[in-house]
């Protein structure tokens, strides 16, 4: 069934290694896809993904809740799927690594303990690092490829000395180009190396024009 697109969602659209397009469309506590055809047309429909989580004894749905956002990440290979993220319902962040239309919706966790995830914020996958934002308007970011036990769980990033309600990332996971917008429409850029603070930089226009 179509999502009902008088109502609030969130969307994500990606083209895969084949240049078929897959739109995913959050909405109404659900998450749809629909994949293109090799020849451009859409006669596939939408499917229900109904994302799962592992339980101790049966799987269990991953929440999503009405501020839920929806990321896609295409894969390189040919062989490769799509990673989705989500928001979830309950301020984590849930992630299905290599998607492929008609294979099982087993979903992981990233825990979000320790802070309070902004779930209405999407969030910006530049390589192997995620980031996302808190309530509290603090950037967080967390390496993909290291375990929590190691240093690999969320960590605060140096701010621009104002509330973030808005944010983009581009760059490479070694480095990474950040552009941020505050409440009273502040805007800054800047960069995170691997390992050190990020060097932020106001953007000033010389007829004083802010966004």
């Amino acid at each position: 069934e179509a999502p009902d697109w008088t109502v609030p969602f969130s969307w994500a659209a990606v083209t895969d290694p084949k240049g078929q397009a897959e739109l995913f469309v959050v909405s109404q506590g659900r998450l749809v896809a629909r994949v293109n055809d090799l020849d451009g047309g859409w006669s596939e429909p939408w499917t229900d993904l109904r994302p799962m989580m592992l339980g101790v004894l049966l799987p269990h749905p991953v929440p999503i809740g009405p501020d839920t956002h929806v990321t896609a990440v295409p894969g390189v290979g040919p062989f490769d799927g799509t990673d989705l993220y989500l928001t979830g319902g309950d301020g984590e962040v849930y992630l299905r690594r290599g998607w492929i239309r008609g294979e099982p919706e087993l979903w992981q966790r990233l825990d979000a303990t320790g802070f309070d995830l902004a779930s209405k914020s999407p969030l910006s996958i530049v390589g192997r690092q995620i980031v996302a934002r808190s309530q509290q308007g603090d950037l967080l970011i967390r390496d993909l490829e290291r375990e929590v036990s190691f240093g690999g769980g969320w960590q605060t990033m140096d701010g621009p000395g104002f509330a973030v309600v808005a944010f983009a990332a581009e760059g490479s996971h070694d480095r990474l180009q950040l552009a941020v917008c505050g409440p009273a429409g502040q805007v800054s850029i800047g960069e995170h190396r691997s390992g050190e603070p990020v060097q932020w930089r106001p953007t000033h226009a010389e007829d004083g024009w802010q966004p």
